[in-house]
């Protein structure tokens, strides 16, 4: 799996549209939309480019959808309804996605650095965090293992992070961030795990002479 692309998007009454493009377009991309309502729980629902995207994660106005799929060329329309408050809308994609795997959300006042668990059920996830910080006007940097993706192009507080490598074997994980520590932190986290790749096998045949003969295959999984 890999980052394709991020866009920071920025924010509006409802319905509220960004424009992304994948870089990479093709099978098996995962676009997230990373959303905060200003009046809290009130997003209805969010599409890609037509398609119905999926509530995966969600923390008090603060959440991520999901839409997996093959991905077109060009930029390409995000739309997240709300039935009340004002939407701060944030895209970013990844390639080579095969599922969603797991999601975790919560908040904290006072620590820094301050991690996002999830516990992730498949192998080699990847992972991508929905955070803000409350109104602080700070500006959030990535942490351990954590790469920044960028923030709302209206307001710096709500950030986008993801996983600078594979999460590795199933359990407990965490992305990390430093941040302000004047008020009440955010987050909401979804792991996703890897599309198959192709492997090579050799299936071994014996001729009539008795000598084996070796050949190779390679196909999904």
């Amino acid at each position: 799996m890999a980052f394709d692309a991020f866009t920071s998007g920025s924010s509006g009454s409802s319905p509220k549209t960004v424009q992304h493009t994948v870089s990479s377009p093709g099978a098996n991309v995962a676009v997230y939309a990373i959303i905060l309502s200003d009046a809290g729980d009130t997003v209805t629902g969010a599409t890609y480019d037509g398609n119905a995207m999926t509530q995966r994660a969600k923390d008090t106005g603060l959440y991520v959808y999901e839409w997996i799929g093959t991905a077109g060329s060009g930029a390409k329309n995000v739309t997240v309804s709300s039935s009340s408050g004002t939407l701060y809308l944030s895209v970013i994609s990844f390639t080579s996605v095969s599922a969603f795997d797991a999601s975790g959300n919560g908040s904290d006042f006072g620590t820094t650095p301050l991690s996002f668990p999830v516990t992730t059920v498949a192998d080699a996830c990847f992972a991508v965090a929905a955070f803000y910080d409350g109104g602080q006007s700070s500006t959030p940097t990535a942490g351990s293992l954590t790469t920044k993706a960028g923030a709302n192009g209206d307001y710096g507080g709500v950030a986008t992070f993801y996983s600078t490598a594979s999460l590795g074997t199933p359990g407990s994980k965490n992305l990390a961030a430093n941040v302000a520590t004047g008020g009440t932190n955010q987050w909401a986290i979804v792991s996703f795990s890897p599309a198959a790749t192709g492997r090579t096998t050799k299936n071994t045949l014996a001729s009539p002479l008795g000598v084996e003969i070796g050949m190779n295959w390679r196909g999904g999984l």
